[in-house]
């Protein structure tokens, strides 16, 4: 991986955010280096059978993986756990959309 100055602003935007939930210094910058060096990360989500989730993953198949990205976005007024976690799927120059929830 090669290291540019975006690469590095994300390790520090993630590292302060793990400063945040109580990780020393040392240790939010080492996990951050990496979370951020990781290929792929495998997580369990719920909900994926309900609604229209699995036509919108059926749709994302026809996209390039380049092409797609995901953010796991805090969920903090969530009226049932106020630790939940929802997943956003953009694709790029086509939106976004609330996938489902993180168990």
């Amino acid at each position: 991986m090669k290291v540019t100055n975006k690469v590095r602003a994300k390790v520090c935007r993630m590292a302060n955010n793990l400063i945040k939930e109580g990780y020393s210094k040392a240790t939010a910058f080492v996990r951050a280096w990496v979370l951020i060096k990781l290929e792929q990360v495998k997580i369990r989500v719920k909900g994926v059978t309900q609604g229209k989730i699995q036509k919108a993953l059926e749709h994302l198949r026809r996209y390039k993986a380049e092409d797609i990205s995901i953010q796991l976005v805090h969920e903090s007024n969530n009226p049932y756990d106020r630790n939940a976690v929802q997943v956003v799927v953009s694709v790029k120059n086509k939106g976004s959309y609330k996938l489902c929830d993180l168990i």
